[in-house]
């Protein structure tokens, strides 16, 4: 199993030094037995998750504890036919992602375009190291559950799992608890960061979101969703081909998101780049956001949309949001939507 991971690697999908073994800080608990977790050591730096219950086309996971420290790789296992992987975390304390993580293909030993969500309510803290290897959508959210199209539902509140006949289907929402955790990104260093493949959704669903720079995302024609929730609230999930929608419509309180000295830099990386912020008030604080257009195709524009406010300040540097045409380019730049009373 070395062997083909390293194969991997090796294709320039993630690169480490082999040194001194690290453990994985993720504890699976007993909520999914006899469906559970396993935790298989694939090298010095690399944990292997298998495991877990198949419904249909998900696969799901529950962790008492999941954290990804500097340095280490941690792969979820696709055996195979598996669109979705769901994994809950119910320890009660926030998950830290400080390394790099993704999806293995068991079959090809490559890593996998399935789609990734994970839930904790309690929050998620992204450090300066943490790296997404995932070519499907990601969706990092501090949200309770999930529910699916049959009704069924995913509760890291709950030892419950759906049930083993029905065939599960599509997730169409996700359900905040009491009190939703916190989403944090803090600033990452050279080459870290959270990254989606092509027409893929990277999205960010929790309480308050706080997001740190420089270059906290690298993003390629794919979709960023920041949506801060307040106590009880659903968001309604609607898979777009590829990738994902979500509508607020049914939502009556936000919470805060803010942003501090972000910015994207990389002007190949962002082309027809989608982002959509929805919150309470969002604050750009010292904080550059945009996209520059480098093909020739029209940008897809920002949207953000507040329920009180949206500001844009900074003590040391301003602050501004921008679409933009790299030169040379023959592409035109997208759209920028504010809303706000």
């Amino acid at each position: 199993m070395l062997s083909v991971v390293g194969a991997s690697i090796a294709q320039g999908v993630l690169c480490a030094v082999f040194a001194t073994p690290l453990q994985a800080q993720i504890i699976p608990n007993r909520s999914l037995s006899p469906e559970g977790s396993r935790l298989t050591p694939i090298g010095p730096i690399e944990t292997l998750i298998e495991g877990g219950a198949t419904r249909g086309k998900n696969l799901f996971h529950s962790f008492e504890q999941f954290n990804v420290e500097a340095g280490e790789v941690v792969l979820f296992a696709d055996p195979g036919g598996i669109d979705r992987i769901f994994s809950k975390v119910t320890g009660g304390i926030p998950s830290r992602i400080d390394g790099e993580f993704g999806v293995l293909d068991l079959v090809s030993g490559e890593l996998s375009d399935t789609d990734l969500f994970l839930l904790n309510p309690s929050g998620v803290i992204l450090g300066p190291n943490g790296l997404s290897l995932v070519l499907g959508s990601l969706v990092l959210t501090s949200a309770e559950q999930v529910q699916f199209e049959n009704g069924d539902r995913f509760s890291a509140a709950s030892t419950d799992l759906p049930a083993p006949l029905l065939n599960i289907g599509l997730p169409v929402g996700l359900q905040m608890g009491a009190a939703p955790g916190v989403i944090v990104q803090e600033s990452p260093n050279f080459g870290g960061g959270l990254q989606v493949a092509p027409e893929k959704t990277l999205a960010l669903l929790g309480g308050d979101i706080e997001l740190s720079g420089p270059a906290f995302l690298n993003l390629a024609q794919g979709r960023l969703v920041l949506g801060a929730l307040g106590a009880e609230e659903v968001v309604n999930l609607q898979p777009d081909g590829p990738s994902y929608g979500f509508d607020y419509r049914q939502v009556e309180t936000f919470a805060d998101i803010q942003l501090l000295g972000t910015f994207i830099e990389d002007p190949f990386a962002v082309e027809n780049l989608e982002a959509s912020f929805q919150g309470k008030t969002i604050v750009f604080d010292g904080a550059e956001f945009g996209t520059i257009i480098a093909g020739d195709q029209p940008g897809a524009g920002l949207i953000f949309r507040a329920s009180e406010q949206i500001v844009l300040t900074g003590a040391e540097n301003s602050s501004f949001v921008f679409t933009d045409v790299f030169p040379g380019a023959t592409g035109s730049g997208g759209d920028l939507f504010f809303e706000a009373p």
